[in-house]
């Protein structure tokens, strides 16, 4: 398994992310195997789950009994909040959005995790990916 890594996130307007942000962000970091959300309306509306399905992605919502399914994401923004966001008034998008760069560079490059032999996330995707590579050549 991979170790898991933020890639991309976007502040802004619902619609204009079930528009444009998540065929960009699907076309330039690929399609993830499963997508695990909230039953939050921007998550349980037609666009987001048309773009989702045609892009042959598995939905994963919130539920009774399926904390499992989304218990990466519920830490991750867990962390965020408790590390970053609340440390600050923030007072519009733009500061929001750097804080929140600010802190991704951190967790994906600075900050050791206990589930991947504390190990950040960048050593342990980036060491996978060299010796999956290594084994292709060799073989």
């Amino acid at each position: 398994m991979i170790a898991p890594e933020i890639k991309n996130f976007r502040i802004g307007d619902v619609r204009l992310i079930n528009t444009y942000v998540k065929p960009i962000a699907i076309a330039q970091y690929g399609k993830p195997e499963i997508m695990n959300t909230d039953q939050g309306s921007q998550y349980t509306g037609a666009g987001w789950i048309t773009t989702l399905t045609k892009a042959g992605i598995k939905i994963s919502m919130d539920g009774r009994g399926r904390y499992l399914d989304n218990i990466f994401i519920e830490r991750l923004w867990r962390s965020l909040k408790q590390e970053a966001v609340y440390l600050h008034e923030i007072i519009d998008s733009f500061q929001a959005k750097r804080i929140i760069d600010t802190w991704i560079g951190f967790y994906n490059s600075e900050r050791p995790h206990t589930a991947l032999d504390k190990r950040t996330p960048d050593i342990a995707y980036f060491g996978q990916l060299q010796r999956m590579h290594s084994k292709s050549r060799s073989a």
